[in-house]
């Protein structure tokens, strides 16, 4: 089924749930439709569970070009969460099928990929539901409450709408992106994170929507108690659990020299 017509099958069971008088069941009835949804676009349909579906490594953005010998690495195979782990609520919240993580939105809280990392590009496809809500946990720590501990780029349906420090591709609260640049639901998007000590890249489909130097936010924004430049610059990354369903893909981790300091 084309991405329009899923859009709207699902805006009507919303509307025809509504119109009967249960709306405690629609947003439980939607979430199934469009994980559901997720699932058929992400082809796991026709997917036998001892394939390994990633894509080729990506390109790399130009700030690369001056490292030689950068090698992207898959750090998901497409077929487990080897290497992840579920942190807190519902341990089966994330899960593998046709070669993407998906999540349903049930209390996962966020998934943890157990390596801490300094600098780096990571690489990553992903797909929302309608209105979904995630972000990328970067360099954040071990335990506790990763938007606290690390920052985010945010994950969020926000095609055609104006940029906020709330826009997909913003640095959560604090940077917002250039232009708003996410593909409507139910696409893939492609996303690139540079963070090289206190420089950091957003790409996203192609387009750099953010350049910042963490050294310049000297005190606290947003949501934060502490300046940007004052938070870790290594830590874990990950994906977050916001009660929506979505999916990520092709997730590629490419190490960068240590970061001058």
């Amino acid at each position: 089924m084309a991405p329009g017509c899923i859009n709207c099958t699902l805006a009507l069971s919303r509307r025809n749930l509504l119109g009967k008088g249960v709306p405690a069941l629609s947003r439980f009835v939607t979430s199934l439709l469009a994980l559901a949804v997720l699932v058929s676009s992400a082809g796991a349909l026709l997917a036998a569970p001892d394939l390994t579906w990633v894509g080729p490594p990506p390109q790399l953005p130009p700030y690369a070009r001056q490292f030689a010998g950068l090698k992207p690495e898959p750090i998901f195979n497409g077929r487990n969460l080897d290497g992840w782990t579920v942190v807190g609520g519902n341990k089966n919240a994330f899960y593998v099928r046709g070669g993407a993580i998906l999540c349903n939105g049930r209390g996962g809280w966020w998934l943890r990929y157990e390596r801490p990392v300094a600098d780096f590009i990571l690489s990553l496809k992903y797909m929302l539901s309608r209105d979904a809500n995630s972000g990328v946990f970067i360099r954040c720590t071990r335990d506790g409450d990763p938007p606290w501990t690390g920052w985010e780029v945010q994950i969020l349906d926000t095609h055609g709408q104006q940029p906020t420090v709330h826009s997909a591709g913003a640095i959560y609260d604090i940077i917002k992106p250039r232009i708003e640049n996410s593909r409507p639901a139910f696409e893939w998007n492609e996303m690139q994170i540079v963070a090289h000590g206190a420089h950091v890249e957003v790409w996203l489909n192609g387009e750099q929507i953010i350049e910042a130097n963490l050294d310049e936010y000297d005190r606290p924004i947003g949501k934060f108690s502490v300046p940007l430049k004052e938070l870790p610059r290594s830590g874990y990354i990950g994906f977050q659990d916001h009660g929506c369903p979505l999916a990520f893909k092709d997730i590629y981790l490419t190490e960068l020299p240590p970061a001058a300091k």
